[in-house]
């Protein structure tokens, strides 16, 4: 039987709508010289940057409700992990096939590359070490998956408030050492062996706590959840982001988001905790009125999150360029043109996935 949160699954729309939007301004805010307009789009995709992290919560808020009777033993782990990877890495690869494949098709009739198509950058994406952007969160899914039993054990059988704290404070002072070595993540050039172990584990225990957080929405937000609860979850969060942004303020470190991914940082990680659990307690207190209006829209993208991340990529990168024809002046409107033909358009390529192959697929299967 499968579990199933109507909050968390359009928690989970909402936030493959924000990840697509992210992707659509990514591709308009380039070469932008008017200071408002590069503001405007800077602070949309800085804003959104919690939408992976809330995709990553539901996840393992979903893994915990499927998989919460998994034994710690050789057999049924590697059951898991066979059903588990093979979710992750044949839809990504077989998207990797006809993503390239189209654009070398377009490359031999138009003699055009849109993307770059050289046999290393086609190689890297396929095995995740760079190339095509979205890979990271790919392999940030697939080893989070792999530690699956070892956090749903430690979550089973340690004190929660004592896993926590202990979890949290080794994810702060994992990112303090790697902080202090000053290695610019977009550049390891000068990587060692201390600055490599600092930044994995910073790694390891902030994306860990973040799976964490995932596992607890059960006890959380219940079926029948008490609203004043969930505002004290949320406000208390609310204050953890705010301490973290006065710390990031007065030692003078950077408060951009997309800084603070890769590893993830005290202060990314407050910030898009805070916004999953204040946008999960405003969908408990608006459930009728999604229900009634956008449930089967947020449903929808829900339960094909993964294909829909997938397909936005193919989508974007086509319709970009055709848009660019077109002499539109203004800055919103072909943004938000864009956005809307990448919204219907990977809709339209899951619809027709599924007639074409006719994947009648649990709904577990499409989301991440």
């Amino acid at each position: 039987m499968k579990h199933k949160n109507e909050a968390v699954d359009y928690l989970r729309g909402i936030s493959i709508l924000a990840i697509i939007t992210i992707h659509v301004v990514s591709l308009h805010d380039k070469g932008l010289t008017d200071f408002f307009n590069v503001l405007v789009l800077f602070y949309l995709k800085d804003l959104l940057q919690f939408a992976v992290v809330t995709l990553i919560i539901c996840s393992a808020f979903s893994l915990y409700l499927n998989h919460n009777n998994l034994k710690f033993n050789f057999k049924d782990i590697m059951r898991f992990y066979k059903r588990r990877i093979s979710r992750l890495l044949l839809p990504f690869w077989i998207f990797l096939g006809l993503y390239f494949s189209i654009h070398l098709a377009i490359k031999y009739i138009f003699d055009v590359a849109l993307i770059d198509l050289s046999s290393g950058y086609i190689l890297k994406s396929f095995l995740m070490v760079g190339g095509i952007g979205i890979g990271w969160i790919i392999l940030t899914l697939l080893l989070l998956s792999l530690f699956f039993p070892v956090f749903l054990y430690l979550y089973e059988n340690v004190n929660k408030k004592y896993l926590f704290l202990i979890w949290t404070v080794s994810f702060i002072v994992s990112v303090v050492f790697f902080t202090r070595t000053g290695v610019d993540t977009y550049n390891l050039s000068n990587l060692n062996p201390f600055t490599l172990i600092t930044m994995v584990l910073s790694f390891f225990t902030g994306w860990g706590l973040v799976y964490l957080i995932g596992f607890s929405f059960h006890s959380i937000f219940k079926k029948h959840p008490n609203i004043r609860e969930e505002l004290r979850i949320s406000f208390k969060f609310i204050g953890i982001f705010v301490i973290f942004h006065a710390l990031y303020f007065i030692l003078g470190l950077s408060r951009k988001m997309y800084l603070n991914k890769y590893p993830p940082t005290p202060y990314y990680l407050s910030f898009s905790i805070m916004m999953t659990l204040v946008l999960l307690t405003l969908l408990f207190g608006y459930k009728r009125f999604l229900k009634e209006y956008t449930s089967n829209f947020l449903s929808f993208l829900s339960s094909n999150s993964y294909w829909l991340f997938l397909w936005n990529i193919l989508t974007l990168s086509l319709i970009t360029p055709f848009l660019s024809i077109f002499s539109i002046s203004n800055l919103y409107l072909k943004f938000v043109i864009a956005l809307v033909l990448n919204i219907i358009f990977s809709i339209y390529l899951v619809k027709l996935q599924k007639k074409l192959i006719k994947w009648e697929i649990s709904l577990e299967n499409h989301h991440f």
